[in-house]
């Protein structure tokens, strides 16, 4: 049964996912991507366990980027996925995952990444039809009001929806924009990371999401 942190009655009836790492199995291309720009921007070199343990948001802090430069590395991150969208798959379960969940609640999107390639991706694993909503290309360290926005835009009531994501910047997103999360461990970012932020769900298998987020259903 998936991890439930803390105690929270909800009623939920939509479901917002993150992207990368929730959906798309892209760490290996994120790694990749970060290692050929990341000389210009002052990060070191990067492999896939390293980004788990510290975080991609925790190394950008610990090189002490300026916040100016940020925007310009993100920008050159989703140029870079441009390139990979199409050797980039979809983690194993997600896409039976959202196929049931979408029989069950409104799903939809929230990412830094761009219409262009997600809806590539979504469209090449047939998955597309089954998110109503979307905002793309928001600023990595903005979900909190990138998911205002979305949410006052499609008339969605916060204490009805649940984020999905895999970052600790998402947790701290959702703490602050008083939306809650569902925590996976098969993202971005390793399990201790999440649970040390306190997200109020935790889940380590695609099943397990379907499971905690029917318990939660309205």
């Amino acid at each position: 049964e998936p991890t439930r942190l803390l105690s929270f009655i909800m009623a939920v009836k939509n479901i917002i996912f993150d992207f990368d790492g929730v959906v798309a199995d892209s760490l290996s291309h994120l790694v990749t991507i970060a290692n050929g720009i990341g000389p210009e921007f002052g990060l070191p070199q990067l492999d896939a366990a390293r980004v788990r343990s510290t975080g991609l948001s925790g190394l950008i802090k610990c090189t002490k980027m300026p916040s100016l430069k940020i925007p310009f590395f993100a920008r050159k991150l989703r140029q870079g996925f441009q390139n990979a969208t199409r050797q980039i798959g979809i983690h194993s379960g997600m896409g039976d995952t959202l196929r049931e969940l979408a029989g069950i609640f409104k799903l939809g999107i929230l990412t830094s990444n761009t219409a262009e390639n997600v809806e590539d991706f979504l469209n090449r694993h047939g998955v597309a039809g089954l998110f109503t909503f979307h905002h793309y290309g928001c600023p990595l360290f903005a979900k909190d009001s990138a998911i205002g926005k979305l949410l006052a835009r499609n008339n969605l009531d916060k204490d009805e929806t649940v984020y999905v994501g895999d970052e600790v910047r998402d947790i701290v997103a959702m703490k602050k924009a008083r939306v809650p999360i569902i925590a996976v461990s098969w993202g971005y970012e390793g399990e201790e990371l999440l649970k040390a932020l306190s997200p109020q769900y935790l889940a380590t298998t695609p099943r397990h999401l379907y499971e905690l987020a029917c318990s939660l259903k309205a």
